[in-house]
């Protein structure tokens, strides 16, 4: 995780790196790995309606991304 900062009065900045955070999870994945890779006949989405609940955010746009990659008809995205 990065933070960006004012380093001087000026449009100049820089970069300040945190310590990460305290975790109970082992393994932290950015990506679809094949056990839940929306492309796999049986997680097909294929002409289906999707209403994402709560979708206002990143994790609800990538739950989209997935389900569009599923084959989903139809995608509703519903959040603040």
């Amino acid at each position: 995780m990065r933070l960006f900062g004012k380093q001087n009065s000026e449009s100049s900045t820089k970069i300040l790196k945190m310590a990460p955070m305290p975790s109970l999870t082992k393994t932290w994945h950015s990506q679809s790995y094949p056990s839940i890779d929306p492309l796999r006949p049986e997680l097909s989405a294929k002409g289906k309606v999707v209403a994402i609940t709560g979708g206002g955010g990143a994790i609800g746009a990538a739950t989209a991304l997935a389900f569009a990659k599923a084959g989903a008809s139809k995608i509703a995205i519903i959040g603040r």
